[in-house]
């Protein structure tokens, strides 16, 4: 009886999955934030940038949701899942940034 050969996932590939899974996380707590009575607009450029920024929210939030699909499914391989997924947190990155800008420019006209 042959002994089956376990195939070994690169650590980096299940790190860069860890770190998408709290990423996703991490977006759904800034449309929480976004989303929160505090940071309402009051001029029409706050509610402009407030709309802009939620549909990219909403964009990266699909876009992580498939990418973990694919993970999960086995669609790519290990090369091209970790370039995806390293797109996908620096676009995350890029966002998070901008809504905290968002953010703090709201709380300092309180």
């Amino acid at each position: 009886m042959k002994a089956q050969k376990q195939i070994q996932v690169p650590t980096d590939f299940t790190r860069f999955t860890y770190r998408m899974n709290r990423s996703y996380s991490d977006l759904l707590q800034l449309r929480l934030k976004l989303n929160s009575y505090t940071y309402e607009p009051n001029t029409y450029g706050q509610y402009e940038t407030k709309a802009i920024l939620l549909q990219q929210l909403t964009v990266v939030i699909a876009e992580h949701l498939e990418v973990l699909a694919s993970v999960k499914h086995k669609i790519w391989n290990v090369k091209q899942g970790i370039s995806k997924i390293r797109y996908q947190l620096s676009t995350t990155k890029a966002l998070d940034e901008a809504i905290h800008t968002y953010t703090s420019e709201r709380s300092s006209y309180s």
